[in-house]
């Protein structure tokens, strides 16, 4: 019993510990802003010659980021969002989906 009470004090103290360096609320955003100018990165296969965009767009109420590239084809991108963390801290990362956008 002493080590089950032990176990949950460190997770809890883990937890507390914890902090939200980045939270992304699209909802606050307008439909069609570009991501790209709120410091969002957007990289793609050297080989792909045409152009990659993150916009926020919505479906059903939700918002969300969507890419595309153009003209259509294996352009490979990634999205990222470079943050600075800080040594011997907990983080962690959680995205969530709502409504429609959930995986069944």
């Amino acid at each position: 019993m002493k080590t089950l009470f032990s176990i949950l004090l460190i997770l809890l103290c883990f937890t507390i510990n914890g902090q939200i360096i980045f939270e992304e609320k699209f909802e606050s955003k307008n439909i069609g802003f570009n991501l790209a100018s709120e410091g969002y990165e957007l990289t793609k296969i050297s080989t792909y010659s045409g152009t990659v965009t993150a916009e926020v767009i919505e479906n059903s109420g939700n918002k969300y980021a969507r890419m595309e590239a153009s003209p259509n084809g294996s352009a490979q991108m990634q999205i990222a969002k470079p943050i600075t963390i800080e040594p011997g801290k907990v983080y962690t990362f959680e995205v969530e989906s709502k409504d429609l956008l959930k995986g069944n």
